[in-house]
């Protein structure tokens, strides 16, 4: 439908209309391209647009381009948002109070939050809330809302509910933007709150609203989170189909190339997960190098957290040793983002990097970075890395009685979760930990836990594990040793 909108925005553009006519056609072209992912271009028609409304001397028409053209931008290219917000906000003083310049000032607002820059998000946040209820203007209250949520003042109890309160909003009004809140209420529940499957129906539910919009690009990136936290829950062949989908799709679509490589490297991460390690790393580092060309810290930041450092912790483990120095200096360049409500998770990913190094000391200073008592602590991904560091700090000492007792935390917490594959992959670990150990009653103990982690593999489909949980057995049972 997109695409069809494109060619019929610009046979009428080739008619050479008046400029009013011009600039609906300029307006409506320019959010067909960007339904696509092609930001350029609709850029380029906006900007066309704001020359003509600058001429016209149509303040309302300017902000509402720049409405647009911000809201593009954002989240994927804060800075260009953040120079595009430049430019728009001379006309803030000028306009009359309206829904146009409420809409502009939450653009503003959620602008300043992708940059880090929370105080300035939540003012100007404020302000689009206040004169959205002023004008009785629902959609901008409800999508000034969905922003307020991700500020990293708030608890996730207080963002759940002001989540909820923009989906009530969007639901009861069908309004546009229902998808980005349900996209927002799937990380937060998960995120913050710890609920994956819940985070997984919203996240389906953000999905399918995107698809009757026609949003293609929005659409897939709720797939590709869906197959993700399918991964995490243990449903590989779920996340299979779900990958599978999202890389058809995007072979017609040529302009969402960076979105192909976010599905890649995440289904590199399935297949670190089930064990095929040989061919999981590659989609990582050419997801890197694509990314450092961008030099958005940010991105970089959630390639090492969500995919990056996870893959190369199996692939050292399992298969062929890693390059710990490159991935430390990868981490290096990403802690303490402005903002950023998972630098705790950053402090603990170099904890474990590390770790693996054999750099104790060092180790433990992050870890107990990580560990300072925040407002931020409780988040999922900051508690996980936090625990994945004390698990890998104790075994890289060979203290076995805290190794064991941080693995029994860390299976709690995933099994709350329903981290599933991390449940699994723990009672591995914890059987490994008992081989070296060699205490009374250990070589027992060990092949309980790989019998349990065993059936959980085999059950989710982990294949590479269910071979090497096998071949631990059967060490146990000729030698009482593991080849590790």
């Amino acid at each position: 439908a997109n695409v069809e909108a494109q060619e019929y925005y610009r046979r009428a553009l080739e008619l050479g209309p008046d400029e009013g006519v011009r600039l609906s056609l300029l307006t409506g072209i320019g959010r067909a391209y960007s339904r696509e992912g092609v930001y350029e271009q609709a850029m380029a028609k906006w900007e066309e647009g704001i020359e003509i409304c600058r001429k016209q001397g149509d303040l309302e028409g300017m902000a509402h381009l720049y409405t647009l053209a911000i809201g593009a931008a954002n989240p994927l290219q804060p800075e260009q948002a953040m120079k595009i917000c430049q430019d728009a906000l001379p006309l803030v003083e000028r306009l009359q109070e309206s829904s146009v310049l409420a809409h502009l000032l939450h653009q503003v607002g959620r602008t300043y939050r992708f940059n880090g820059m929370d105080a300035d998000a939540r003012r100007y946040c404020q302000l689009a809330l206040e004169l959205g209820e002023k004008v009785s203007d629902k959609e901008v209250q409800a999508d000034t809302l969905t922003t307020i949520a991700i500020l990293t003042d708030l608890s996730p109890e207080d963002a759940l509910q002001t989540l909820t309160k923009a989906e009530q909003l969007a639901e009861s009004h069908q309004l546009s933007i229902l998808g980005r809140v349900r996209n927002n209420l799937a990380v937060i529940t998960f995120q913050s709150i710890g609920d994956l499957k819940a985070g997984h129906n919203f996240t389906l539910k953000a999905a399918e609203v995107q698809r009757m919009r026609g949003d293609i690009e929005w659409e897939l990136a709720g797939l590709i989170l869906a197959a993700l936290m399918k991964v995490l829950m243990g449903d590989f062949s779920g996340a299979k189909v779900l990958f599978d989908h999202v890389e058809g799709r995007l072979s017609s679509y040529p302009n969402l190339d960076w979105m192909l490589g976010v599905n890649l490297r995440f289904q590199g991460l399935y297949r670190a997960l089930r064990g095929d390690w040989s061919t999981a790393l590659e989609p990582q580092y050419q997801a890197l190098e694509y990314i450092q060309g961008g030099k958005n810290r940010k991105h970089l930041f959630d390639l090492a957290l969500l995919s990056l450092l996870p893959v190369s912790l199996e692939v050292d483990r399992f298969s062929e040793k890693q390059d710990w120095l490159q991935i430390e200096g990868i981490l290096m360049e990403v802690v303490d983002i402005p903002g950023e409500v998972l630098n705790p998770a950053g402090y603990g990913m170099l904890s474990v990097v590390l770790s693996r190094q054999g750099q104790l000391e060092r180790a433990d200073h992050w870890l107990r970075k990580a560990s300072q008592p925040t407002h931020d602590t409780h988040r999922v991904y900051n508690q996980w890395y936090i625990k994945r560091a004390e698990v890998e700090l104790a075994v890289a000492k060979k203290d076995w009685e805290t190794a064991i007792y941080n693995l029994q935390g860390f299976i709690k917490f995933a099994d709350e979760r329903t981290l599933v594959w991390e449940h699994a992959r723990a009672l591995l670990e914890w059987g490994d930990v008992c081989i070296a150990r060699g205490a009374v009653g250990d070589l027992e103990k060990a092949r309980a836990l790989y019998i349990q982690s065993l059936e959980m593999f085999t059950e989710m489909g982990a294949d590479g594990y269910v071979k090497l949980v096998k071949e631990r057995l059967v060490d146990l049972g000729s030698s009482g040793k593991i080849n590790q």
